[in-house]
């Protein structure tokens, strides 16, 4: 590997390190939905709440609890998409791969959605929310885990009792 080459391996891995440190953390503490970026749900829950309301139910807080649920699971979902598109990217060993496998997938739920007639500006912009992740975990997969894998195999780590003794060597020096 040339100078120039390395380089640019530590470069795409320093972005890989921060690619992941950003959507975890922004996953995480929900900063994503505080942005409005996963506020597209084209599927949004609607609940009727004039009738609790005349229960003596809070409705104020019942709605605010049925968002943040809405939320988390809007952000547990663009995880999956970026972990996903990471084993993809690892699997196939190509930094696209992660996109190509999410925009076969956006394509299958555009069928079915087109099928039950939810296709709508909504949509478009979460399959491109959706496609985003798929692609930066592509990204991450085949740059970050790749090169652990590689660490991996050079090291002849197999097994968990051997992760131990090297890491047991590393910090002993």
């Amino acid at each position: 590997m040339t100078k120039e080459e390395r380089k640019n391996h530590r470069l795409n891995l320093l972005i890989s390190v921060l690619i992941t440190i950003i959507v975890l953390v922004g996953l995480q503490f929900q900063v994503f939905v505080s942005w409005g970026i996963l506020d597209f749900n084209h599927q949004k829950p609607v609940v009727e709440l004039d009738a609790l309301a005349n229960l003596g139910v809070d409705t104020d807080v019942l709605e605010s609890d049925i968002t943040h649920l809405v939320a988390t699971m809007s952000s547990a979902q663009q995880g999956s998409h970026f972990i996903f598109g990471m084993i993809s990217g690892l699997v196939f060993s190509q930094p696209v791969a992660g996109l190509t496998v999410g925009v076969i997938k956006e394509s299958v739920d555009f069928v079915n959605n087109y099928r039950e007639g939810l296709i709508g500006r909504d949509y478009f912009i979460d399959a491109v929310v959706d496609t985003s992740f798929w692609a930066l975990g592509g990204f991450v997969g085949f740059y970050l885990l790749s090169a652990i894998y590689g660490i991996f195999r050079e090291n002849k780590i197999n097994s968990l009792r051997d992760l131990v003794v090297f890491l047991g060597r590393k910090f002993r020096r």
